[in-house]
């Protein structure tokens, strides 16, 4: 038969805290993002770092990647329930 080790309860309490101490001062803090710290959002983050991509592109791929980069919207009044003419909007 496999015999088992019993531990008492006081020291299972003992060693569960000398663990939790030695955890509690091993773990690092909670680590942010370095675009926080920056002061960036998300968005900006990623939007900053293709447009840095996009700029060390060599030649073939730099002008297919720039033509991606031009972009345009249209809007469009609705009114009673129908769409009225599309038009291009020229700066947000």
């Amino acid at each position: 038969p496999i015999q088992t080790k019993r531990i008492c309860p006081k020291r299972a309490k003992l060693k569960l805290a000398r663990h939790r101490k030695i955890q509690s001062t091993t773990m690092t803090a909670p680590v942010t993002t370095y675009w926080r710290i920056a002061g960036l959002s998300y968005l900006q983050y990623v939007n900053r770092a293709a447009s840095s991509v996009r700029t060390v592109l060599k030649e073939p791929a730099k002008r297919k990647a720039l033509l991606q980069n031009n972009y345009y919207y249209k809007s469009a009044v609705w009114e009673n329930g129908k769409q009225g003419a599309k038009t291009e909007v020229g700066a947000l």
